[in-house]
């Protein structure tokens, strides 16, 4: 009984997200990938970059959980940063690397990230180092 109500509300979810569809795909295809705004990124200069983990000593109260987005820290996506500078959620590049801001932190202000690796040997090993940081607009 369920099944024929789940694929009539399916196929009017279809319904209703296919004009959407049509319109992305039409925009798409009147643009190349250099002018297409959602596939640029703009660069925000050079940042002080340094690294975590989520062991007390580099977390204190707030080792071992979430980021400040409700996510679970993972390497080589998450990030901590200065919200008035990368809004939380945004995709940054850091080299030929993506990240994501999905964290903040009592030191990270201004032009610096802190890059989440999960291990503290390794965090602490990574130092300070410097680097052209770019965001997706």
């Amino acid at each position: 009984m369920r099944r024929p109500v789940v694929a009539v509300i399916m196929a009017a979810v279809v319904s209703l997200l296919n004009p959407m569809m049509i319109k992305t795909d039409a925009y798409a295809s009147n643009t190349t990938s250099t002018d297409n705004v959602y596939e640029e990124w703009e660069s925000l200069g050079k940042f002080k970059l340094t690294a975590y983990c989520n062991c007390r000593k580099c977390n204190g109260k707030w080792a071992y959980g979430p980021t400040k987005s409700g996510v679970m820290p993972v390497e080589g996506i998450t990030i901590a940063v200065d919200e008035h500078v990368i809004p939380m959620g945004s995709k940054v590049k850091i080299g030929d690397h993506v990240y994501t801001a999905h964290d903040t932190g009592k030191h990270i202000k201004g032009n610096r990230i802190d890059i989440y690796i999960d291990n503290h040997s390794r965090a602490s090993d990574f130092g300070v180092k410097y680097a052209e940081v770019y965001v997706k607009r």
